[in-house]
């Protein structure tokens, strides 16, 4: 997916997204399927934007993370939750900063 985000000007933002393109799955993706029973006490925090995994301390790439928590050594999978990372924040919020209009 593709997002354009475009600054209205009145302290509004307008959020344009659409599919670039599609790839058949061929196996479910345990972490993503809604039929496979999740471990609730367990939260997976990963970034809305980049997808990294915030594991301690550290945002670590997906199979980093994934090696590091040992995700497939659990009965169940952990819920997925959302967020930011560090980087992607100032990323963000640096755009946002320089598209706003002046004062």
């Amino acid at each position: 997916m593709l997002m354009k985000i475009v600054p209205l000007g009145t302290g509004k933002v307008e959020f344009c997204t659409w599919v670039e393109r599609e790839e058949p799955c061929s196996e479910p993706i345990q972490l993503l399927d809604p039929t496979i029973p999740k471990n609730t006490e367990m939260l997976l925090r990963m970034c809305a934007w980049c997808k990294k995994i915030h594991v301690g301390s550290s945002w670590l790439e997906i199979e980093e993370a994934i090696g590091r928590m040992g995700l497939f050594d659990h009965a169940a999978m952990p819920t997925i939750t959302h967020g930011i990372c560090d980087r992607c924040f100032q990323i963000t919020t640096t755009d946002f900063r320089s598209a706003a209009p002046e004062k």
